[in-house]
């Protein structure tokens, strides 16, 4: 396990840290999945940029558009986290700030729509191929057909362009074994770039909802692997060097959202060798296409222990990537450390000592097992309602007590 930031910049160099979470779902232009965008709850999404703070070094410049609590602040610096110099994002002095010839602009995705928007991006070096690029090797398709390319193995699924041929591969799906399916769509993260399809009954409604809007589209349907276990690659891409610079076990729900990450998976060291040797393998065809930077690979292994080593290919940072130097401090002293979130409201407001007060009592963190809030995502609905998403990162060295530190908290509301 290796420290990012280490490999994408010199420690005397400057990082200008930019969080443009939000990029993938400004692609998604598709109209077949029902769609509802949720402000309240992307403005705690976009808080993640608090994460940024983890992989900063202290002479480093984090973009901000949220003020911090005080008391999250000072409660990072109580951890040991040293922090860099935060500047909000749009004040007037902020191109004067981030100009200097030593500093590289190291964003959450490389996009062209940061260039449109953002003008002073433009005054600086920025990590990473060209947008056009990253823009592709996001795209779920794109990825199925470089896997197709290069003779990696893949999961069982066609490429559908009308209601005929989405209802044969759904049957062909169904007569292969499959109980479930999945409906993908070019972009999205964390289940916006999908569809589950529980049963047939379930199809058939989703056959209903796209035949009013067309008669003509591209979508990918896949079998859904049940009881897969969802192991990721972090993977380094340079010039002249590829390299995996983190294994780890990605949890998700029954729609594909993102639930947390085991940064200590049980994976046999044969099956790391064989993912490791994939990854490789998949970053020099990146590398040949001009691709630099950070790359996180979603891949599962079935039931039968069977590698799919390319399922989507997030062509940027991820939370991992923002963690690692964190999970690298921990590693050597504590064999389990794994992330989660939970987002929940509350009819009064809470600050972050109060919140943290709350966790502490029922998560009764102990010498050998702890937690670290690493965001506190926080927004006001009209009402007197208030929202949350907070992340904890819980590491701990006693298996039975971390466990159920994690099952409380997920439990918890």
């Amino acid at each position: 396990m290796r420290n990012p930031r280490k490999l994408m910049i010199e420690d005397s160099r400057i990082a200008i840290w930019y969080f443009n979470i939000n990029q993938e779902q400004l692609w998604n232009t598709s109209q077949v999945f029902p769609s509802m965008t949720d402000k309240l709850q992307l403005e705690l999404v976009k808080q993640q940029e608090q994460q940024q703070l983890f992989i900063a070094e202290p002479h480093d410049i984090v973009l901000m558009n949220y003020t911090l609590d005080y008391d999250y602040l000072q409660y990072l610096q109580s951890w040991g986290i040293q922090l860099p110099q935060i500047v909000m994002q749009f004040r007037s002095e902020t191109l004067s700030k981030l100009q200097h010839d030593n500093s590289l602009l190291i964003p959450y995705i490389f996009s062209e729509e940061s260039y449109i928007e953002n003008g002073w991006i433009r005054e600086l070096k920025i990590l990473g191929g060209s947008p056009e690029l990253v823009k592709s090797i996001n795209n779920k398709f794109t990825t199925r057909r470089l896997a197709e390319e290069y003779g990696f193995n893949i999961t069982k699924g066609y490429f559908c362009y009308n209601i005929n041929e989405l209802q044969s591969a759904y049957h062909k799906l169904c007569e292969s074994g499959f109980r479930k399916c999945v409906i993908k769509i070019p972009f999205g993260s964390s289940g916006k770039g999908l569809r589950i399809i529980e049963n047939t009954e379930g199809f058939n409604t989703f056959l209903k909802f796209i035949q009013r809007r067309s008669t003509t589209f591209e979508l990918l349907i896949e079998g859904w692997y049940c009881d897969a276990r969802c192991i990721n690659g972090q993977l380094w891409v340079a010039e002249n060097k590829v390299e995996v610079i983190a294994v780890t076990e990605q949890k998700i729900d029954l729609n594909g959202v993102y639930e947390g990450t085991n940064y200590t998976p049980d994976f046999h060291s044969l099956v790391i060798h064989q993912y490791s040797q994939e990854l490789v393998r998949l970053g020099e065809i990146l590398q040949e296409r001009g691709y630099r930077g950070i790359c996180g690979i979603d891949s599962i292994i079935d039931r039968e222990g069977f590698i799919y080593p390319i399922i989507e290919i997030n062509a940027r940072l991820t939370q991992v990537t923002y963690l690692l130097p964190v999970v690298n401090r921990l590693i050597n002293s504590y064999p389990y450390i794994h992330s989660m979130y939970r987002k929940f409201d509350k009819s009064y407001s809470l600050g972050f000592k109060e919140i943290l007060s709350e966790l502490t009592n029922l998560l009764e963190p102990d010498d050998r097992n702890k937690f670290l809030i690493y965001t506190f995502a926080k927004t006001e609905t009209e009402g007197s309602k208030s929202m949350y998403r907070v992340y904890v990162l819980f590491y701990g060295k006693d298996y039975v007590k971390f466990q159920n530190m994690l099952v409380d908290f997920s439990n918890s509301r």
